[in-house]
């Protein structure tokens, strides 16, 4: 099985010769990632730049998030607030467990942070669809909510239980579905 692994290459040097061995998965080749080469100063300052606009980004949202939630409770308890709220939270997870994100910078990028990335973004598109609904003035009936929370449910029972090499093509599968 292949893991994916965030890399970095310093070089002191202004040349270097480098040796890339592709292993094709599935009968495919390709890269998720543009690979990203450099000297040791100016990668390190790409790589520190990236992670302060990813902080700021997770630190943005997390505000947003309580913001909403503390007004949901202190003032007319308009479900609203709360949906955005939880919205924005389970965003900022997501980032933060993304393979650019904070946790990938501090732990090594297994499957099973790969599929709670996944989790909390599926899990995001919950509240995204009450609060679209609610600008959007639809009333929605409780048939049209079970059957959204159901294929919900099913689509994370599935990505729990499915092995790598079926995940990566269920993944894109489910996320054209929503």
């Amino acid at each position: 099985q292949a893991q994916e692994k965030l890399t970095h290459f310093y070089v002191d040097r202004s040349s270097v010769d480098l040796k890339l061995v592709i292993t094709p998965i599935n009968d495919r080749i390709a890269f998720l990632q543009t690979p990203i080469f450099g000297q040791t100063d100016a990668m390190q300052g790409f790589f520190i730049k990236n992670l302060i606009i990813m902080l700021l980004t997770l630190i943005s949202l997390t505000i947003l998030s309580v913001y909403s939630i503390t007004l949901y409770f202190s003032k007319e308890h308009k479900i609203l607030h709360l949906q955005i709220g939880i919205y924005f939270l389970l965003v900022s997870g997501s980032l933060l467990l993304s393979n650019e994100g904070i946790v990938a910078v501090f732990l090594n990028f297994s499957d099973s942070l790969v599929k709670l990335k996944t989790i909390a973004g599926i899990l995001a598109a919950v509240p995204l669809y009450f609060i679209v609904a609610a600008i959007n003035q639809v009333v929605l009936s409780k048939a049209k909510i079970s059957r959204f929370l159901s294929f919900i449910a099913l689509v994370l029972f599935l990505i729990l239980i499915a092995p790598l090499e079926i995940y990566r093509p269920l993944e894109i599968i489910i996320w054209v579905c929503l």
